[in-house]
């Protein structure tokens, strides 16, 4: 590991430490990053997590994170469904959500 990256990955341990954050797991394609080269030069790694603290995971304790594929971006887009299990009521619309190209 590069010293920069060791840095890096020094402060992100020690913010969740502080903060006591706990990952959250994940459903899907285990990379969330690829540096898009051909074989054999293609280099993936699961950069990118979804964390919360012990009220946030006591508050939506069968939430689930899905890694998503998107062909905008190098990295998987994550997306928490906080009830998975769940039956929406057939009377309420719930609004579909919509990426916009913007937040990249």
């Amino acid at each position: 590991m590069r010293k920069r990256d060791y840095f890096h990955a020094h402060r992100m341990r020690s913010c969740l430490e502080d903060y006591a954050l706990q990952d959250l797991g994940f459903s899907g394609f285990p990379f969330t990053w690829c540096n898009n080269h051909e074989e054999p030069n293609t280099v993936r790694a699961h950069l990118d997590r979804g964390c919360g603290d012990t009220g946030w995971v006591q508050l939506f304790p069968s939430s689930r994170l899905h890694h998503i594929h998107t062909a905008a971006s190098d990295h998987l887009a994550l997306t928490v469904e906080l009830e998975p299990n769940s039956v929406r009521r057939k009377d309420k619309q719930t609004p579909r959500f919509r990426f916009e190209a913007a937040w990249t």
